[in-house]
């Protein structure tokens, strides 16, 4: 077996190596506009997000079986459903940072799990 001047082999390195890259992919959340959101939900289903934007309320309609819920909205209105809406509500009116899991769902559209969601700027 060849070994380098540390005494580690060639297999050893590679594998190091490959440590590193996987682990530079774990960081944290990706930032992302809600309009790319919009633009292109497909390339983030599934993915950790983080989002800005000012949180909105909407009573929803018993009759067309729509309930009260939460989104968040840039300036051009590009929304995303938050979820659960009980840890949104809190913050209907200000502006924050929310971090969670995106999905899309047919018939509902654009939405996420919230993980974590505070004022923008703390």
């Amino acid at each position: 077996m060849t070994r380098t001047r540390h005494g580690v082999g060639p297999a050893v390195l590679a594998a190091a190596a490959v440590l590193v890259v996987l682990a530079g992919g774990c960081g944290g959340p990706s930032s992302v506009a809600l309009a790319d959101l919009a633009r292109d939900h497909q390339a983030y289903e599934g993915e950790r997000l983080e989002l800005h934007g000012v949180v909105v309320e909407f009573a929803g309609d018993e009759q067309a079986n729509v309930p009260r819920h939460a989104v968040l909205q840039d300036p051009e209105a590009h929304r995303v459903e938050l979820v659960p809406f009980e840890r949104a509500q809190p913050h209907v009116g200000s502006t924050v940072r929310v971090v969670g899991t995106f999905q899309f769902e047919p018939g509902r559209g654009r939405l996420l799990r919230i993980d974590s969601i505070e004022p923008a700027g703390e």
